[in-house]
């Protein structure tokens, strides 16, 4: 019965692959007192109208702590105590949602052109590896914490372009899923666009690293 349910409820995470913060609702329904999970994704930015003809970045898929890859929203507590917020779920795991939120963030806020991971027949000239080592909203303290390193790699010879760390922590106004989620866009936003600068200041070695 228990993994019958965990079926169905994957099967309705699936349904569920939106761009913008967005709860689904109860659309199956799961028999007796059990609540439908609510499903979340956050918002990706529209790209600009810049020319984007330079520097071709390849965004790789971050790599991020066992308890925040997947579909939940982490929850800690303290130092070491991790728990999950509610029955509430991202519409896909969160490591693919970051390439899209990371590689549109860069699409809005920079002129480079931006591809994805699996982009193979793309040539780019670099790849930015990420890693998240926080993507957890901190119960005790009320707020969101993203902390991320950055490495921009040249693709032509495996050369280290430069390397960068962000830490972005977000007020939530009220404990309620929705206003988590909220935090964790504004966050994201927030750290796009200090990711642009720095790329903005450092991409063009890509073309000119040895």
């Amino acid at each position: 019965m228990r993994n019958d349910l965990r079926r169905r409820i994957r099967i309705l995470l699936g349904l569920c692959g939106v761009l913008t913060v967005v709860a689904c609702g109860p659309l199956l329904d799961l028999g007796g007192d059990v609540e439908a999970p609510a499903i979340f994704s956050l918002r990706t930015e529209a790209a600009s109208n810049n020319n984007h003809s330079g520097v071709v970045l390849r965004v790789d898929t971050p790599s991020m702590p066992g308890e925040a890859r997947g579909l939940r929203i982490p929850v800690s507590h303290g130092s070491h105590n991790i728990s999950f917020y509610g029955r509430t779920a991202w519409s896909e795991n969160a490591t693919e949602m970051l390439v899209r939120v990371i590689g549109a963030g860069l699409l809005a806020n920079t002129n480079f052109p931006v591809v994805g991971s699996d982009a193979l027949d793309v040539k780019a000239d670099c790849r930015l590896a990420t890693s998240f080592s926080r993507f957890h909203f901190r119960a005790d303290d009320n707020d969101v914490e993203l902390v991320a390193g950055f490495r921009l790699i040249g693709l032509q010879n495996g050369t280290l372009i430069g390397q960068r760390s962000f830490r972005v922590v977000t007020p939530v106004a009220e404990d309620r899923a929705a206003i988590v989620v909220r935090a964790y866009d504004d966050g994201m936003r927030q750290m796009n666009r200090e990711l642009a600068s720095w790329l903005t200041e450092t991409a063009d070695k890509c073309r000119t690293s040895p």
